[in-house]
């Protein structure tokens, strides 16, 4: 049983068509931020140029931009320009890093992450710039043309390509001779029919257009160009064999893509931010740079507002603004090349070590000094035993003393009120490591060893993945900064090396 529908099309009204009219504005997009997966739609005119912005992005990956047209007419054409925010302008036809040009839809750009002029980038600029013929003084306003614009990151390297399948989808298809698509072979007979009767094959570029417009086929005399529209015939020559005097400059440039090179890379007009007087200026010089610029990597500009001096804030050595980063590395190498500081011997102190046997600091080794002769030490010994007994039995009596071998330090860690006699006490000091020399010391030395040690413990927690400073390096810097903890601080960023840093 048949079922007859009535449909009946009702034009809008004045309200509803200006509502939908609205709507759709608000989805066109003239530039601004992008972000990565966003399509944006818009209407650019013939000479006129939308710019657009993007971040943010993942490095570590390739980014693809793609442009594509809308209902676009026969001649009409978008390109599509590329910089990053290194090049200190927008994208346009006569000064970009990456572009399109061509009449192929959908134009695409992949960039990959080893390109060297994404080193650094931060932002990556995209300029829409809808295609008009310089000769065409027609006053009139041409339509202009609509587009979608997106960007996304992949991890397949291979630009998608529009290039033919050599196999068949499945084995019920054949290939046809005029299109050379593959096609159901239940449906070979009619789609051939239509196919010859409305389409021409252009046998030297595979092209297939519709016939009644070969007249407007052509191919470049040149290069391997082609396409199907007088105005891209027009635009082809204009960008690609026609040559182009750079404005700033000299210079002539084969092509419009040789002109965005040229003023992209070593025009002396080229902004540049210097790293010297950190100003957005032309870096000057001319196509042929000498060895010192090539070598350096710098431009005329900077080697000569490089050439300026200035005081090196570590060793106060004049030194050349350009020289500066290499000075720099060379404190930095001799920093990394420091050996651990040699510390008092007495764990309880501060200070670097003096000239004597026991590599103690002046103020501990003074009360065990004895200008006797003693070439074996014997005396030097019993001296220290006997400094030991006296601070176990009888005590410094000093509050801040933190020492296991005085009766006042253990007291103070919290062993009471022991009585002890030289029976008990002598073990002790027999017992002690080699070397171990716990001497008492006095109220700033105690502080600053606290103050060493709790650096120590801060630089731990806040490694960055790089390991703490040594305790030594801690000693060294608190003594250096006279217990300031802020120039402590200082001196251990400037001159000590983490546990990790070698």
């Amino acid at each position: 049983m048949g079922i007859d529908l009535e449909v009946n099309i009702e034009p809008l009204d004045e309200e509803q068509a200006r509502e939908t009219l609205k709507r759709r504005l608000q989805k066109k997009s003239s530039g601004g931020k992008l972000t990565l997966g966003q399509t944006v739609e818009g209407d650019v005119a013939p000479g006129d140029e939308h710019f657009y912005e993007l971040g943010a992005w993942d490095h570590a990956l390739p980014l693809e931009i793609e442009l594509d047209g809308i209902d676009l007419e026969e001649g009409d054409d978008v390109d599509l320009f590329i910089t990053t925010n290194r090049q200190h302008h927008k994208p346009r036809l006569e000064e970009h890093v990456w572009g399109d040009i061509s009449s192929v839809f959908p134009k695409r750009i992949q960039i990959f992450p080893s390109n060297i002029e994404l080193m650094d980038a931060k932002t990556l600029h995209v300029g829409v710039r809808g295609w008009k013929d310089p000769e065409d003084n027609n006053s009139m306003e041409a339509p202009a043309c609509r587009y979608t614009l997106f960007i996304t990151q992949t991890d397949i390297s291979p630009l998608k390509t529009g290039a033919l399948s050599s196999e068949p989808p499945s084995a019920d298809h054949q290939r046809c001779k005029n299109c050379t698509q593959w096609i159901p072979s239940r449906t070979m007979l009619l789609h051939e029919s239509f196919c010859f009767r409305n389409n021409i094959h252009c046998p030297f570029c595979n092209t297939v257009f519709k016939r009644g417009t070969e007249q407007n086929h052509w191919h470049c005399d040149s290069c391997n160009a082609h396409g199907n529209h007088p105005s891209s015939h027009k635009k082809h020559i204009h960008t690609t064999h026609t040559p182009h005097t750079c404005p700033n400059c000299t210079y002539i440039a084969t092509s419009l893509t040789d002109l965005a090179s040229h003023r992209t890379s070593v025009c002396p007009a080229k902004l540049i931010l210097c790293g010297f007087c950190h100003l957005i200026v032309p870096q000057e010089g001319d196509q042929n740079p000498n060895a010192e610029q090539i070598l350096s990597g710098l431009t005329r500009h900077e080697l000569h507002c490089g050439g300026r001096t200035t005081e090196c804030n570590i060793c106060s050595r004049r030194t050349r603004l350009r020289d500066l980063a290499l000075h720099l590395k060379t404190h930095e190498l001799q920093r990394l090349a420091k050996p651990l500081p040699e510390t008092c011997a007495n764990p309880l102190c501060c200070r670097s070590p003096a000239e004597n046997p026991l590599h103690l600091c002046a103020a501990c080794f003074g009360p065990l000094y004895a200008s006797t002769y003693d070439p074996a030490g014997s005396q030097l010994q019993n001296r220290i035993e006997r400094k030991l007994l006296r601070q176990l039995l009888v005590g410094c009596g000093k509050s801040w003393c933190k020492s296991p071998l005085c009766k006042t330090g253990r007291r103070n860690l919290g062993g009471g009120e022991e009585r002890m006699g030289t029976k008990e006490a002598l073990p002790l000091v027999k017992a002690r490591k080699p070397g171990e020399l716990l001497l008492c010391v006095d109220e700033v030395t105690s502080k600053r060893r606290e103050l060493a040690e709790g650096l120590a413990v801060e630089t731990v927690l806040d490694d960055g993945g790089m390991g703490g400073y040594p305790v030594e390096f801690c000693v060294r810097a608190v003594e250096a900064a006279n217990g300031d903890v802020e120039g402590a601080r200082r001196w251990l960023e400037r001159e000590g090396v983490r546990t990790g840093e070698r």
